[in-house]
């Protein structure tokens, strides 16, 4: 779809959900193409919709990211803090989540850092 009927057909719970006081929004494995062709819960450009044109102060929470539909993504929990999340839902916790995640923020040849994240909780 295009983004105009993203914005007519798809947008409109969010934005009534928003205008309701929504405090969360679980954000989806779907790709929107016309985005930036990642799964939204990947997408800094979907977090940014949220964030800067639909005004959502809330918390953004993934799908599960122990889905198919991104499990197997290389550096998968990293790119879900880059791009805008700030609760990560995992339901295979790997005992070493934590560290993984940790060193991958102090590696200079990733994604990115962990720590060029805004952290707001």
């Amino acid at each position: 779809r295009s983004l105009s009927e993203l914005s007519v057909n798809d947008l409109p719970p969010f934005e009534e959900g928003i205008i309701s006081g929504a405090e969360a929004i679980l954000v989806s494995h779907n790709t929107l193409v016309n985005i930036d062709n990642k799964p939204a819960s990947l997408s800094s450009g979907i977090h940014n919709l949220l964030r800067n044109e639909m005004n959502f102060s809330g918390v953004i929470i993934t799908d599960d990211l122990s889905m198919k539909a991104v499990s197997t993504i290389e550096d998968v929990y990293v790119k879900a803090v880059l791009a805008g999340n700030d609760i990560l839902m995992v339901s295979d916790y790997e005992e070493n989540f934590i560290h993984n995640l940790c060193c991958a923020a102090l590696c200079p040849d990733g994604v990115g850092t962990v720590s060029d994240c805004q952290f707001r909780l």
